[in-house]
């Protein structure tokens, strides 16, 4: 029994002499180590015909178990290592392709995650589709967001077949949160749009677009209400003679203005100030000019005519 314990020992020693006498001659003076990684990179695509894109792949990255020399794997970085689907000679549509890794001598594959991944493949279409431009936000209080006003009004689109097909038209956002003025700008960040209003986009190609962006007026106004108002003679004085009762009278007695909302709406609108100076009981007419009130604007004219009209007192009776 110890006989045989010895002869474990024996073999155990020149085993180890036989790996350190092989790890020196082959390694010089140093002693090496071994070390595996985990690394994880992008993965490529290559080899589609011109006529076909690959515009989405279930996967966009792999994860990687390498296992070296440590001074080599330890360097080991996204370069050096690559990993990608060869889809030369593959029709459109879906496939599943083998991903192919590519190390520096030396290195040793122990695993690819994912080893395949399925690879959506179409031919190339262009169609032209309209440009929508839409706003985002509420202006200031009291103001309006007008329709856009845009340049050019479409774009060709061109990619993958499977995608373009989706898109319906191609949208620009502008925010006008805040704003109380008419608003004129470049917009470059277009969209491609489905039916649905989601963005039609593939993880492996994007739709090319022949405008860049677009020019955009956004006019912003004031918010306004029609409304009749009250016409008032307060600023109406008569200086006439003894013996006569004048009383004013106004046409029209009501005007239509608009109004900008979120202001506080006056209770009428005042005429310039006039004084008659009337002979006797002649009758007199005078145009003249309703006064101008901040957030509102005349409809139609802004002149009213008041008749002034004489009445005899009786004075036997004092009327």
């Amino acid at each position: 029994m110890n006989q045989t314990n010895g002869l474990k020992a024996l073999a155990l020693v020149i085993a180890v002499i036989m790996w350190a006498y092989v790890r020196v001659t082959v390694g010089g003076v140093t002693q090496n180590s071994i070390t595996q990684l985990e690394l994880r990179i992008p993965l490529e695509t290559k080899g589609a015909g011109s006529h076909l894109i690959p515009y989405e792949k279930s996967a966009d990255t792999v994860k990687l178990t390498l296992r070296g020399d440590s001074e080599v794997v330890t360097e080991l970085r996204e370069g050096l290592v690559r990993a990608y689907v060869d889809l030369e000679n593959m029709a459109a549509g879906s496939a599943w392709p083998e991903v192919q890794v590519l190390v520096p001598a030396g290195v040793q594959i122990l695993d690819v995650d994912p080893n395949s991944v399925n690879v959506q493949i179409s031919p190339l279409m262009v169609k032209e589709v309209p440009i929508k431009i839409e706003t985002v936000g509420a202006p200031k209080t009291g103001f309006k967001v007008g329709i856009p006003i845009f340049e050019p009004r479409s774009t060709k689109i061109e990619g993958p077949e499977d995608l373009v097909r989706q898109v319906s038209v191609v949208s620009g956002v502008v925010p006008v949160e805040g704003l109380g003025d008419t608003l004129s700008i470049r917009v470059s960040n277009l969209t491609p749009l489905n039916d649905n209003g989601t963005t039609v986009m593939g993880t492996d190609s994007s739709l090319r677009l022949d405008v860049r962006e677009v020019m955009a007026t956004i006019p912003i106004d004031q918010q306004q209400t029609l409304e009749s108002l009250p016409v008032l003679i307060d600023n109406v004085k008569v200086e006439g003679e003894p013996g006569y009762r004048y009383r004013p009278e106004v046409e029209p007695q009501f005007v239509q203005v608009a109004r900008t909302i979120g202001g506080a709406a006056p209770k009428g609108l005042q005429v310039t100030p006039i004084v008659f100076e009337p002979k006797g009981g002649k009758t007199e007419v005078a145009q003249v000019k309703l006064l101008p009130v901040d957030g509102v604007t005349f409809v139609g004219s802004d002149l009213v005519t008041i008749t002034l009209l004489a009445t005899k007192v009786n004075e036997d009776s004092g009327r």
